[in-house]
């Protein structure tokens, strides 16, 4: 990440002001100074501790926030909303995206940091070396007045004003505001795309029950039915097809302050022709992204109501609520197809634009250097004018040195998982008591299932609890397993992505237990000899399987892991390593002379369309798949 330390003054009312150089750093999510950088009157302590990752190993527990602290860079005063107090060993001051953000259009330099005011003044602050202040006590009187502290480095006003690189996305984010939108229907004269429903039968009828409704749905149904009428999605029907409608309101929801109305559309989709247009493999798409330096992020504003439905489509999606009934005029949600039609979409108009991802209605761009950026941002910008497509300005993210996108968070040298999915299960209450919140748990823990090799060695007394013959029981060893399960969260790795312009080849290794299988996927470049991990895959056998023999298994192991990993290893050749000398064998020899039986043969025949080569390596150096092996989870 861009990073520099630039000269600053603390300004804290009715305190000698302080000057320090805090690092400005591109990559950080959150801005954090030592404890003593404020009078301890600033701090207040958090009524719940968070714990944040990517300065140690194990994470460490954050207590203390600070608000409204004023910083002069330049001579400019400027506003830190918020700031942590973190006992950093090598820095005063770490200035992150929060603070950043406010400051956009800003870039860092060799030599300067240069930024644009809230009054849109474009300014620099000149690079300077890092000097840590030893804790000294703050002195009361005139924020006139400054504390001398031991090293402090005398400021440097001899600073240029002007950018160019400002000056040339300056205009792109004032294009940009005009693409800015929240009625997704504004520019669909531009596509005019209609989209028909297909019944496999065309005399089917599509009939659901009415679903009983509790008081507090009915405002809340009343509310989105308004805004879907005032924004003409839908409009009263008088159809002989009916589905239900009902409300859903949980955590996520809540934390948006908006609940959300679902159709459930199980009879439509059933009788529906299948739309087979492909949605793109995330983890194909991830790969593309590697090495790349810039990243901006845009989402398409209710993007299946970007499309119309033909007229006699939209008879088929009515639906029921306790105010009447309703028909789209819009590609709804919970329809089979959309995803499908709305991808063809977007396809239709960027798949002549390079370094660009479409993912539904999700878009990231991505560029090596900045001026292949501002490029591509011009290209993208087009695109979008002639589309009629409308971009949410809320989750629009701008020349990034790191991005969320699909779920994890990339930079140029790896991917790893989103702060706020680790965040939420290590706030999590401990207290599971019921199936229905330990499942909850477990579906969280799983999106992180591939970032940690030890993991299901806690899970398995868990799991077993969700048994159906078993009775549901929480106790204070599983409040245990909990904690621990949430201290390796603490501790997740970054998985790398290998340099395709360098000489590199993947290794799969795998194991099996007697009830589940393992594997990692490494990659080690052809003039190193440190193997760096992609990714990690497990799973459990079925009640049949169990009764296999070991080598069985293995083989079966060996498998699944490779379709796993196969949109990293599949256009290249790679190096298969396992402790079974049997599972060599099988695949070395000609299978009409080596494999007895049709399951056998079969997996063998498999495992051969990808290009390896095998090596058996001894069981103690097998250690990673041996650990995914020897736990349990749940079958897949």
């Amino acid at each position: 990440m861009p990073k520099i330390y630039i000269l600053s003054k603390i300004i804290v009312e009715g305190y000698y002001n302080r000057y320090y150089t805090p690092m400005v750093d591109t990559g950080a999510e959150a801005n954090m100074c030592r404890h003593n950088c404020l009078p301890e009157s600033k701090w207040e302590k958090l009524k719940t501790p968070i714990v944040v990752t990517g300065f140690n190993n194990e994470g460490s527990m954050i207590t203390y926030k600070a608000r409204n602290i004023k910083i002069q860079i330049w001579d400019k005063i400027l506003t830190i909303e918020e700031i942590y107090s973190y006992e950093f060993t090598n820095k005063d001051i770490l200035l992150g995206m929060p603070f950043l953000d406010k400051l956009y259009p800003h870039i860092i330099t060799k030599t300067h940091w240069w930024f644009t005011t809230p009054c849109k003044q474009k300014l620099g602050a000149k690079r300077v070396n890092n000097k840590v202040r030893k804790t000294t006590p703050w002195i009361k009187g005139s924020e006139k007045i400054t504390q001398k502290l031991e090293n402090v480095i005398q400021s440097n006003h001899n600073i240029e004003i002007i950018i160019f690189s400002i000056n040339k996305i300056k205009p792109l984010q004032d294009k940009l505001e005009l693409l800015y939108n929240d009625n997704p229907l504004q520019g669909w004269e531009k596509h005019q795309t209609k989209i028909k429903i297909e019944l496999i039968d065309e005399n089917s009828i599509i009939t659901q029950k009415p679903l009983k409704y509790n008081f507090n749905d009915l405002t809340e149904f009343k509310m989105h039915i308004k805004e879907l009428l005032d924004n003409n999605y839908i409009q009263e029907s008088n159809s002989k097809h009916t589905s239900p409608a009902f409300i859903v309101n949980k955590h996520s929801e809540q934390k948006r302050g908006k609940s959300r109305m679902v159709i459930d559309y199980r009879n439509l989709n059933a009788k529906t022709k299948t739309y087979n247009y492909p949605i793109p493999n995330k983890i194909l798409k991830i790969r593309q992204i590697q090495g790349y330096n810039y990243f901006s992020k845009f989402d398409c504003k209710s993007g299946f109501y970007h499309l119309k439905l033909e007229d006699e489509s939209k008879k088929l999606t009515a639906f029921t609520v306790p105010q009447g009934f309703y028909e789209w005029n819009v590609l709804p949600f919970g329809y089979k197809n959309a995803p499908g039609r709305y991808q063809h979409f977007m396809d239709n108009y960027f798949n002549q634009l390079e370094n660009c991802i479409i993912y539904i209605d999700d878009i990231l761009l991505y560029s090596r250097t900045e001026n292949e950026h501002i490029k591509l941002l011009e290209k993208f910008i087009h695109i979008v004018e002639i589309s009629g497509i409308s971009l949410s300005k809320k989750k629009a993210e701008v020349m990034k040195n790191q991005i969320e996108f699909l779920g994890i968070q990339i930079d140029k040298n790896g991917i790893k998982m989103q702060t706020h999915v680790v965040q939420k299960i290590i706030n999590l209450n401990e207290t599971l008591d019921t199936k229905k919140k330990l499942q909850s748990f477990l579906g969280l823990v799983n999106q992180v299932r591939e970032y940690i090799p030890k993991l299901a060695e806690n899970l398995k007394p868990l799991q077993k609890k969700l048994k159906k013959d078993i009775e549901y029981h929480f106790d204070e060893k599983d409040k245990i397993h909990i904690q621990k399960i949430k201290n390796m969260c603490k501790k997740l790795p970054k998985l790398y992505f290998p340099d395709e312009k360098k000489q590199f080849t993947y290794i799969v290794e795998t194991d099996s237990s007697d009830h589940s299988y393992g594997g990692v996927l490494k990659y080690k470049y052809d003039n190193e000899k440190i193997e760096h991990h992609c990714r990690y895959y497990s799973g459990s056998y079925t009640e049949p399987q169990l009764k296999w023999e070991i080598n069985r298994k293995e083989l079966f192991g060996l498998y699944k892991c490779l379709l796993a990993f196969e949109p990293y290893i599949v256009y290249n050749k790679f190096i298969v390593r396992t402790d079974n000398t049997q599972v060599k064998w099988w695949i070395t020899r000609k299978v009409q002379d080596s494999v007895t039986t049709k399951e056998i043969r079969r997996l063998v025949l498999n495992i051969q369309n990808f290009t390896f080569t095998i090596e058996v390596i001894r069981t103690d150096k097998n250690v990673i798949a041996d650990y995914l092996s020897r736990q349990r989870y749940p079958n897949r």
